[in-house]
């Protein structure tokens, strides 16, 4: 005679462990990528501090911001910062109503960074 076939309710050892593994590396991803953001802030706004300052020296000279950054060097600052330690470029707009500016910075896929000179601080948006 055949045993009958009997079907198994829930999970077992070894399921549970996998799953409390998946949890656990998940989890461990999401801290590394949340301080590797939090690092490219710091990155991003430390370096910028001297362009800042070159951007508020050209105004004062010039009565309005550059149209664009190139023309900061080599009168203001040597080189242009970028957004992280690979150089990446940062973005700069010049707004023609106001005459404030903007830098915008990429912080992975997502996130971006943007430094107002009328606010004078940076927020981050998606």
């Amino acid at each position: 005679m055949i045993a009958p076939i009997t079907r198994q309710v829930g999970l077992t050892r070894l399921e549970l462990i996998i799953a409390a593994l998946i949890v656990l590396i998940g989890g461990g991803v999401v801290v590394a990528l949340a301080m590797d953001s939090n690092q490219k802030i710091r990155y991003m706004e430390t370096t910028s501090v001297p362009l800042i300052e070159a951007l508020d020296r050209y105004r004062a000279q010039n009565k309005s911001y550059p149209d664009k950054l190139e023309k900061l060097v080599p009168a203001y600052m040597q080189e242009l910062p970028g957004c992280n330690s690979q150089k990446k470029r940062m973005a700069y707009t010049v707004d023609k109503d106001s005459g404030e500016y903007f830098l915008n910075c990429g912080l992975g896929m997502f996130n971006k960074r943007q430094y107002s000179s009328k606010t004078k601080g940076w927020e981050t948006w998606d």
